[in-house]
């Protein structure tokens, strides 16, 4: 979890969290998790926003089995996007 969103959230390691959104097929995603780890990394939205998990897990909570609503790179030289995009 984003320590900026743990902060705000007054979560701590151990704690546990419900995860509350609609799954892909328009049903009800909810399950409750406990917060591993706290992180703090480049990414701004990554720290305020974000509740990281495996990917399987997340698949599995929205019901995408084999789909990805978003998917986020991040490139430490931004002036390389197009060459990293056209890799992807």
């Amino acid at each position: 979890m984003g320590r900026q969103l743990a902060t705000q959230m007054h979560v701590a390691p151990g704690d546990v969290i419900a995860i509350v959104g609609q799954g892909a097929d328009g049903s009800l995603a909810n399950d409750l998790f406990t917060v591993a780890a706290l992180v703090s990394t480049p990414v701004d939205f990554v720290n305020r926003e974000a509740v990281l998990m495996p990917l399987d897990t997340a698949r599995q909570l929205f019901v995408m089995e084999d789909e990805a609503h978003e998917i986020v790179v991040y490139a430490s030289d931004p002036q390389q996007a197009d060459v990293l995009a056209t890799t992807l």
